[in-house]
């Protein structure tokens, strides 16, 4: 078995969308030469719409990643929804090409981290995803694993200018968006078993948080991987 690596990483891209299922093209991103290959994109979302929306796809250029169930956090009420998500595409092309954002509703806001991986499994990439939500200013994520995945996630959270996300394990990469009251931080941990703990914590008192994540499998059988974020 080869244990997946990270292989490089850059900032996240945040933007505010046009309207209801309008996508949000977040400009060219060239994905580096992989051994095996993943990109996996981390989606974030605020929405004043009555009922929760959906992120409906994420493309890069024409090529639509997958989006796998059980990654969809929702936390929130009526005219105040936050969303995490996350799809993935394997082994994707050294070329560069423009990478969209799609909401299913008209969400105020959207956000998105990409991130790279080596010697990820190229038939049985990823695990089941897993999702929580909370109002803490503690947050973790519980994600089914065995050993020699890497898990991986993103937390998201709504409150106030200038909110970060502390990683207990790796932090990778995330974003504060103090403007719009969105914060995001994504990170990674190897496995421990049969289920694994991402966590950490917000350098804000109580806020709305929703957190994504899944379990990466490495080459040859189950395996750890590596990342490559986006900005």
């Amino acid at each position: 078995m080869t244990s997946p690596t990270f292989h490089s990483g850059s900032n996240a891209h945040n933007g505010l969308p046009g309207g209801a299922g309008n996508p949000l093209n977040f400009g060219v991103y060239t994905p580096p030469v992989l051994t095996s290959g993943l990109l996996v994109a981390y989606a974030i979302s605020w929405s004043s719409d009555a009922s929760s929306p959906t992120f409906s796809s994420c493309t890069l250029g024409a090529t639509p990643l997958t989006h796998p169930s059980g990654c969809l956090a929702t936390r929130g009420s009526a005219n105040n929804w936050f969303q995490t998500d996350l799809f993935y595409l394997v082994a994707p092309a050294n070329s560069p090409a423009a990478i969209t954002l799609t909401s299913a509703g008209t969400t105020t806001y959207l956000g998105l981290i990409v991130a790279c991986y080596d010697n990820v499994d190229q038939v049985t990439s990823v695990g089941t995803g897993a999702t929580n939500t909370g109002g803490t200013t503690a947050a973790s994520i519980a994600v089914g694993s065995v050993s020699g995945d890497l898990v991986v996630g993103v937390f998201g959270g709504s409150v106030g200018a200038g909110m970060t996300f502390t990683f207990d394990q790796t932090g990778r990469d995330g974003f504060a968006d103090g403007a719009n009251s969105v914060d995001c931080g994504m990170g990674e941990t190897p496995a421990v078993g049969a289920s694994t703990t991402l966590s950490g914590s917000w350098s804000h008192t109580n806020p709305d948080w929703a957190a994504s994540g899944i379990a990466l499998k490495g080459t040859g059988g189950v395996g750890n991987p590596a990342l490559l974020f986006l900005h």
